[in-house]
């Protein structure tokens, strides 16, 4: 008798189709698959394949709007991070069409360069819509004497 295995790659919250779990993982490891992608191209194709023609990104390394912006941009992390590719570290958090993950840059040795956060909007379809990327932990808060907003 075989066992079911509980998936542990996404959390389905509030609002998500749990039926579409399948096709936002599948459309998040393609994303990430772009970055990878040496030939500007068939990175669009890829993009193309997972992300709204005028999908939205942003993060600390600069913005893009539309498949052509976002294809040049992730070609220029691939000049700034050469060998490194992006490595989803936490399962996929979704609720109503929104996700949240972390992942980090790694080479082929597993040494990590970088680490962030996503948070991706998807359609309808779904198709990613717009991704906003941070960049290392979360910064702590840091109270000084006189500062407004002291917990008490």
């Amino acid at each position: 008798m075989s066992s079911p295995v509980g998936r542990n790659d996404i959390v389905v919250g509030a609002g998500a189709d749990p039926a579409g779990a399948d096709t936002i993982v599948e459309l998040l490891t393609l994303g990430l698959s772009a970055w990878t992608e040496r030939d500007a191209d068939r990175r669009r194709k890829i993009l193309a394949d997972c992300c709204a023609p005028d999908v939205v990104y942003v993060s600390p390394l600069g913005a893009a709007t539309g498949l052509d912006q976002f294809t040049d941009l992730i070609g220029e992390v691939q000049r700034g991070y050469p060998g490194y590719r992006p490595v989803r570290t936490t399962a996929i958090d979704l609720h109503h069409r929104n996700a949240r993950l972390e992942w980090a840059f790694r080479d082929s040795a597993g040494r990590t360069t970088l680490t962030g956060l996503d948070i991706l909007v998807f359609s309808d379809e779904p198709l990613i819509v717009a991704m906003t990327a941070f960049f290392g932990p979360t910064p702590p808060i840091r109270y000084t004497y006189g500062s407004v907003g002291l917990p008490r």
